[in-house]
C-alpha cells in the first residue's frame, strides 16, 4: 500500500507540469483569439471602408449623371428655345418680305395707273397718238429753243363717207391703220398728234426750211396711198396737208395751227391728195372755223 501511495505522489508529481502547459496554451489561443478578432474588425472597417467609397463613387456617378442630364436638359431647352426663335423669325422674315411685296405691287399699280392716267392726259385713246396738250407743250418748247421746224396739218379726203358706207367701227380700224402709218413717216425726235375726228398735226421740230417739211408732205402722201385692209376689205383713202414753218409762220402753237390749217384747206381746193405751204397771201375761206393747239 505504501508503494502505490508513493507511486501515484510520482505521478501526480509528473503531471503537474503539463498542467503549467495547458495554461500556457490557453494563453496563446486567447491572444490568438484576440487577433483574429482584431483582424476581424480590421476587415469589417476595411469591407466598411470600401462599401463607403463604392457609396461615396456611386453618389458622385449619380451627382455627374444629374449634371449631364442637367445640362442635356438645358441643351435640349436651348435647342428648342432656338427653334422656336428660328421659326419666330423665320415667320417675321415671311410676314416682312410679304408685307415688302406687297408694298412694292401697290407702289407699282399706283405707279402704272398714275402712268396710265398721264399717259390718258396726254395721247388720243383711239390711236394711242399724242393728244393736242402733249403737242402744244412740245411746240412750245420747240419755239421757246429757237428752232427751225414745220407743222403738218393733215386732213382725210372724204373720210365721212368711209363711216357712212363702213360703219364707225370700220373707221376706227382705218384710223388706227393711218396712224401707224404716219408714224413710220417721221424720226423719233418728231410727234405724230391726233387732233380729233380724222385730222392729224405732225410736228418735225428739226426740219429746217419748208424743204424738209416739203419732203416729209410728200413721204406721207405716198405711204397713206395704199389700200388698208379693214375687216377683209380694202379701203383707200387719201389724204390733203398744209404746212406751216417756225419761227416765221407764227408766233405760237395757235397761230401755227391756224396757218397750217388755211394751207391745207387751199391744197383741198386745188383739189385734195396734195400739199400747200402756207402763205400771208391766203385768205381765210367764208364760215371757216378757227382752231385752237389746245383742247
Amino acid at each position: 500500500m505504501p508503494g502505490r501511495s508513493l507511486a501515484r505522489r510520482t505521478g501526480n508529481r509528473r503531471r503537474a507540469p503539463g498542467a503549467g502547459d495547458g495554461a500556457q496554451a490557453d494563453g496563446s489561443t486567447l491572444a490568438e483569439r484576440e487577433a483574429a478578432v482584431l483582424a476581424g474588425e480590421q476587415a469589417s472597417r476595411l469591407r466598411l471602408d470600401e462599401v463607403n467609397q463604392r457609396e461615396v463613387a456611386a453618389d458622385r456617378r449619380d451627382h455627374l449623371a444629374d449634371r449631364r442630364e442637367a445640362a442635356t436638359t438645358r441643351r435640349e431647352g436651348a435647342a428648342k428655345a432656338s427653334a422656336r426663335a428660328s421659326v419666330q423669325l423665320r415667320r417675321v422674315n415671311e410676314r416682312l418680305v410679304l408685307s415688302t411685296v406687297d408694298a412694292q405691287n401697290r407702289t407699282e399699280a399706283a405707279e402704272q395707273v398714275s402712268a396710265a392716267m398721264s399717259r390718258a392726259a396726254r395721247h388720243d385713246f383711239l390711236t394711242g397718238l399724242a393728244n393736242r396738250s402733249l403737242l402744244a407743250e412740245r411746240l412750245e418748247q420747240a419755239l421757246g429753243e429757237d428752232r427751225e421746224g414745220a407743222l403738218l396739218f393733215l386732213d382725210l379726203d372724204h373720210f365721212k363717207e368711209v363711216n357712212d358706207t363702213l360703219g364707225h367701227p370700220a373707221g376706227d380700224l382705218l384710223l388706227r391703220s393711218i396712224a401707224r402709218r404716219l408714224e413710220a413717216c417721221v424720226r423719233q425726235t418728231d410727234t405724230v398728234c391726233r387732233l380729233g375726228g380724222d385730222e392729224f398735226l405732225l410736228l418735225l421740230p428739226d426740219a429746217g426750211k419748208a424743204e424738209g417739211a416739203v419732203l416729209t408732205a410728200r413721204k406721207v402722201i405716198a405711204t397713206l396711198a395704199p389700200p388698208h385692209l379693214i375687216g377683209g376689205r380694202e379701203v383707200s383713202v387719201t389724204v390733203s396737208i398744209g404746212i406751216s414753218c417756225f419761227p416765221g409762220d407764227g408766233a405760237g402753237p395757235e397761230a401755227l395751227v391756224e396757218a397750217a390749217d388755211l394751207a391745207m384747206y387751199q391744197a383741198k381746193r386745188q383739189g385734195r391728195n396734195g400739199f400747200q405751204v402756207y402763205a400771208k397771201s391766203l385768205a381765210r375761206p367764208p364760215g371757216r372755223r378757227r382752231r385752237a393747239a389746245r383742247s
